[in-house]
This record gives structure tokens, C-alpha cells and sequence, in this order.
């Protein structure tokens, strides 16, 4: 429909320009009268309605010089026009929420962020609504306004989503960078260059291409250069140790790598080259009484010698286990939650009964969708089978994540996936993160292979899901499942109807893959009053639950064989484990029992040979130390992971 005089689109886009109009920074740029002067004398930034149309602009000329996304967005509803009128909402009456209506520091202001979404998108739809503009384009623009779906820099999330990400990077660039710089002029270069590194991995890579021709003033165009030469930099050393660098898996294998390192360097001549230090979310390489002075960066030999090292020379460190007298720390903790323990038929009506747990995260994941968990970049090297799925030429693959929440570890390998055979499937009781992960582009379209999403209770007695056809006596069944940070979700009545389940649907051979926490994290010790369900069982403050584990449980769960060794995978980030900001985090816990520096490799009973029904290929616990360099604290946190594979 052409945006005549009388259409919807020409009323919508007058009703958004007429909100616009009244920013106090507009009317001091147009208006010359004292009261407008005195009301807007604090105002510093574009005002919204240039601010609209320069993301109008910009949107317009990606558009023109990518013919494929037109094409896509103009067949949608609403066409080119709708496009236009979201990008004129992007700030949409933001002067009526100021940054000061929020807390200070870092996380008021990202909940200030995400608040603005909510509300421009909102306020959005209800001008369009009194346009006369469809309930089915309002909920578009809604979308594309409160950023759902966008993954910043890729092509797999939405893609009005994305170009409007990108308008708004580019008119932040062309126009008010310059301003910004001469504002913040106390910002160091590094300071600068890491904002723009954060502001360019937004692009995607036709925006990106669009950045690279705006001129810049001389010394902002070499900072930019060097922010982009940056980001080049650490995607190609994120490749090299993806590829090639080994992951050490205990304290034990972290010395021996680190006495050889030092051994190879005091017999060579030549001088070693250090590796850029990776991300405190790697924890990578560091120092150790053994290491030479600049050691190779590699996953899990940054280990901490009491009274030897700085700890606040890191604020991460491997394989540590806390010293003895934080065991009285933790039995001090768990004897006080103990006393506030939630009566059992008040936890059986509001958290265990019939469909509660699914209720719970319904209600989390229509909050967040999929803006809280970060996809799991860690699964290759923390679980190199699922990356064989994907290779080309690897044949038929069946692969099953339970408990797929937003589809973290499910989009990472579809965009991997290489495998014209592989079959991912996705499951969770939360109806919510399903419709998330149905909504998400690459779920729709999958350049190679196929992905089914559903809803399914892990624990359901009702025995395996339909969508996944095993055959008769299961000789079809799945290559592999993975667990993450899913079975501390159930009721530990449900476990061995889970552990049942899991096993119909694996062929002979099959993998279990787990990751989750183990006993003593600090998220349990950590948890309030009157949030302790049971022994090492709890309650979040948004109704969820969650359980942390030992290696026996695990083992007893599933009837695993003993593990071959002990081990202590260097594991990925806590940024993809179940919501510590949804939790009101507190202590945990009964019986005490001390952390386990590694975990026994000698079986829990001598059952005999063959009444297993999984072999225990990996069994480890994954302790990191760390620290809060500016309140002189050190926390200690536990994962739990381990490979299964069925008999």
C-alpha cells in the first residue's frame, strides 16, 4: 500500500513524528522562547526526531544496496512502509524515561536498556493502533523495536530486527561520534577502542560495509581501524585455540604441561612469544611455580599458589580448591538455611505440583526470551562430539538437547553445521522457550540439515516424545543427548523416570553429554532464607528450581560405571548458567561435606560387570576461584560434567 495522505502508514507516521516533537532537546533547537531554553538547558544529545530520521535514512540505503533483504522485508506485512515507521521508533519518547530514573553503575543502566525497549516498542503499537495500522503489523514493529530475536553481527536472527540495529550503529558513527569523543575526552584510547570494538561487533556484515565509508575525523578513523583490527584479531585467536590448543583437565595435567613448557625453554636459545591473554570467560593461560616467564596461552594452567601469587593478579584461577577452614563457612551457612527450610506441603502446591515447574520458566522466558543466556561458543571444546555431528560427510546424525531453553546450544551448531544429514532436535517443558526457538530465523530455515523443536517433560512417565521416532525397539535412536544445566531443574523424585527416558531414546552406543553444578557453588551458598526445598535443592526467586549435585548422584542417576579418571574440565563462562540474576541467591545444603579437590575414579559400590546401564567416559568436577579485586573477596564456584555412554 502506498503511504498516501489517508493511509494508516501517513497517520502512524504523524502521530510518531508529533511524539517526537515534544523532546526538550527538539524544542530547544527549534524554539527561541526563554521557557523552552531554561527547560532544555541540560540537554546534550540528538534530539528524537533527527535521531528518527537519520535510522530512517540509513535503513533506507542498506535496503537499496542489498536487493535480498529488500525483497524479504517489503513480501511482509506492512512492506518497505512498515520498515520506515519502526525505524522511526527506535528512541521513541525516550526523554520521558531518563537514565536517572535508574540505579547508578553497570546494572542500571543495562536494566535502563532493556526497560527502554519494552516501553518504545509499546508505545509504538498503540500509536500505530490508533492509525488503524493491523494487530499483525503493530506486533511486528514491537519486534523490531525491542530488538527480539536480533543476533547482534549475525544473519540468523530477524532481519528487520537487525537492519534497524544496524541504522542505529551507523547514525551513532556518522553523527554523534564526533560529539561523543569531545564529551568523554577523559576516556583513554582504550577505553575508546573497547567501545567501539563493543559497537561494531553489532553490524552485521553488510552494515559493517556500509561503516567502513563514513568519513571520519582523522584520529577517530585510526581508532576505529584499530578497534576493528581488534575484533580481527580475537576472532582469529578464538579459531587457533579452538582448533588447536589442548584443554587441561586437572591441576595434575596443568603442572605437566607447564613443567615441560619450562623445560623446552630454558634448553631453547630463542626467546617464546606469549599468546594474547584470552578472556577471563576463557580463563586462559597464566602464571605457575613451574611456568617460564611468558608460558603459552592454553585453557586451565592459571593455577594459584597460596602465598606465592597475587590473587588479585587475575580475577579467575583453575583448579583450586577452597582452603579447610571454608568448610566451616559452608556448614555455618547450611545450618542457618536449614532453620528457614520451606515446609513440605507449602513447596509441594507452589513449586512441585502438576505443571508449576513448566509455569515458572513460561513466565521467565516470556521476560527475557532470548536475551538472558549467551550462546554456549564453548560446546566444541568442552564437548568435541556434538562439532563431529556437524562436519561434512559425517552421515546420518540424530542429536537431542533437553531442556533447550532459548536454543543456546542449538543455534551455535546449526551455524556450524555442515552436515546435510543431521537431525537436531530441541525440547522443553517451557512452552515459552519453544516458541522462542521456533521464532528465530535459523530455526525457520537452516542453510543445511533440520531442527525440530518441541515441548516435552523430561521426567514425563508418559515415556519419550513422538516427535522423535526411535522405532519399534529403538534401533533408531539418537546418536546424542545433552544436558545443560537441565536435570538440576527436576525434582530429584523425577530423576530416575528422566535418567529411563534418556536412555529409550539413545541407540547402543549413544552419549550422554552433562553439564551442570555441583555441590557447593556459589550460588547455593548464597541462597536467603527460605529458599532451601530440601537438601542441596532450592528455590529461586522466580519460582525456579534448582539442584546441585555430586559425582555419585550423577553416577546413581544414570547407573553409570565408574569414571577412568579423574578429571577437572576447564569450563566454559558463567554466562550460560541458570539465572543468578533471577535467583535471590543464598546458602545451601545440610549435611557438610568437604569439596573434593578431583573426583574418585573408583567405582561407588563393586557392582559386578555388565549391570551398568552407561559407561562413564568423563567424570569431572570444574573448580575456579574468583575474585573481587575491589572488595578483596574470593569466591569459589563448582560445575559438574560428564560424558555417558550407553551399553
Amino acid at each position: 500500500m502506498s503511504a498516501d495522505a489517508q493511509s494508516p502508514y501517513a497517520v502512524a507516521r504523524a502521530l510518531i513524528d508529533a511524539a517526537h516533537a515534544k523532546d526538550p532537546a527538539y524544542l530547544a533547537r527549534t524554539t527561541t522562547s526563554e521557557d523552552a531554553s531554561s527547560d532544555a538547558s541540560d540537554i546534550n544529545h540528538q534530539d528524537e526526531l533527527s535521531y528518527a530520521d537519520g535510522v530512517e535514512s540509513w535503513a533506507i540505503k542498506l535496503l537499496e544496496s542489498n536487493p535480498a533483504k529488500s525483497s524479504l522485508l517489503s513480501s511482509g506485512p506492512g512492506g518497505l512502509e512498515l520498515v520506515k515507521l519502526a525505524a522511526r521508533c527506535q528512541h521513541l519518547e525516550r526523554f520521558l524515561t531518563p537514565r536517572s530514573s535508574y540505579p547508578e553503575g553497570k546494572a542500571g543502566y543495562f536494566k535502563w536498556r532493556r526497560s527502554l525497549y519494552v516501553i518504545q516498542a509499546n508505545r509504538a503499537a498503540e500509536l500505530l493502533q490508533q492509525a488503524g495500522v493491523s494487530t499483525e503489523e503493530q506486533e511486528l514493529v514491537k519486534k523490531w523495536v525491542s530488538k527480539t530475536d536480533l543476533q547482534p553481527g549475525k544473519d540468523a536472527g530477524d532481519p528487520g530486527t537487525q537492519l534497524l540495529e544496524d541504522a542505529a550503529v551507523l547514525v551513532f558513527l556518522a553523527d554523534q561520534l564526533e560529539d561523543f569523543a569531545e564529551k568523554h575526552e577523559d576516556y583513554t584510547k582504550e577505553k575508546m577502542i573497547t567501545i567501539l570494538s563493543k559497537t561494531w561487533k553489532k553490524l552485521s556484515p553488510h552494515g559493517k560495509a556500509a561503516a567502513a565509508a563514513i568519513p571520519l575525523e582523522e584520529g577517530l578513523k585510526k581508532m576505529v581501524a584499530e578497534a576493528v583490527g581488534e575484533i580481527d584479531k580475537q576472532t582469529a585467536a578464538a579459531k587457533d585455540m579452538a582448533a588447536q590448543l589442548p584443554r587441561l583437565k586437572s591441576a595434575a595435567e596443568a603442572e605437566a604441561y607447564l613443567q615441560s613448557v619450562a623445560a623446552a625453554s630454558s634448553s631453547s636459545s630463542s626467546s617464546s612469544t606469549r599468546a594474547d591473554e584470552a578472556s577471563s570467560s576463557n580463563l586462559a593461560a597464566s602464571s605457575s611455580s613451574t611456568a617460564p616467564t611468558s608460558p603459552p596461552s592454553v585453557f586451565g594452567t592459571r593455577l594459584f599458589r597460596e602465598g606465592v601469587d597475587d590473587p588479585k593478579a587475575f580475577n579467575a584461577w583453575d583448579h583450586v580448591e577452597p582452603p579447610p577452614e571454608y568448610l566451616s563457612t559452608i556448614r555455618s551457612l547450611l545450618a542457618t538455611q536449614a532453620l528457614t527450610r520451606i515446609p513440605t506441603s507449602e513447596a509441594e502446591s507452589l513449586y512441585h505440583s502438576q505443571g508449576k515447574p513448566a509455569e515458572y520458566w513460561d513466565h521467565f522466558y516470556s521476560q527475557h526470551e532470548h536475551k538472558f543466556f549467551k550462546d554456549r561458543k564453548w560446546l566444541g571444546s568442552e564437548f568435541p562430539e556434538l562439532l563431529e555431528c556437524t562436519a561434512e560427510g559425517a552421515g546420518r546424525k540424530r542429536v537431542l538437547e533437553v531442556g533447550c531453553g532459548a536454543g543456546n546450544t542449538v543455534f551455535p551448531l546449526l551455524e556450524k553445521n555442515r552436515n546435510a544429514q543431521l537431525e537436531m532436535y530441541a525440547c522443553d517443558y517451557s512452552s515459552e522457550a519453544v516458541q522462542v526457538v521456533r521464532s528465530n530465523a535459523l530455526y525457520k530455515d537452516p542453510p543445511v540439515g533440520k531442527c525440530e523443536a518441541f515441548v516435552w517433560d523430561l521426567s514425563s512417565p508418559e515415556g519419550i516424545p513422538p516427535e522423535v521416532n526411535v522405532g519399534e525397539g529403538g534401533e533408531d535412536g539418537l546418536d546424542l543427548i545433552c544436558l545443560i544445566f537441565c536435570l538440576s531443574a527436576l525434582h530429584p523424585r523425577e530423576w530416575a523416570q528422566a535418567a529411563l527416558n534418556l536412555k529409550r531414546l539413545l541407540k547402543p552406543g549413544g552419549l550422554i553429554l552433562v553439564r551442570d553444578y555441583a555441590r557447593y557453588d556459589l550460588p547455593q551458598l548464597r541462597f536467603r532464607k527460605g529458599r532451601m526445598l530440601d537438601d542441596n535443592f532450592y528455590v529461586r526467586g522466580d519460582g525456579t528450581r534448582v539442584y546441585f549435585f555430586t559425582p555419585e548422584e550423577l553416577r546413581e542417576i544414570f547407573n553409570a560405571g565408574p569414571a577412568p579418571s579423574p578429571h577437572a574440565p576447564s569450563a566454559p563462562t558463567t554466562e550460560d548458567e541458570a539465572p543468578s540474576a533471577a535467583e535471590e541467591a543464598t546458602s545451601n545444603g545440610t549435611i557438610p561435606v568437604p569439596p573434593t579437590e578431583a573426583v574418585d575414579a573408583q567405582p561407588i559400590s563393586q557392582e559386578p560387570e555388565g549391570i551398568f546401564d552407561f559407561d562413564t567416559l568423563q567424570m569431572a568436577l570444574d573448580r575456579r576461584m574468583l575474585v573481587n579485586r575491589k572488595e578483596d573477596k574470593k569466591m569459589y564456584r563448582n560445575w559438574i560434567q560428564t560424558k555417558l555412554r550407553k551399553r
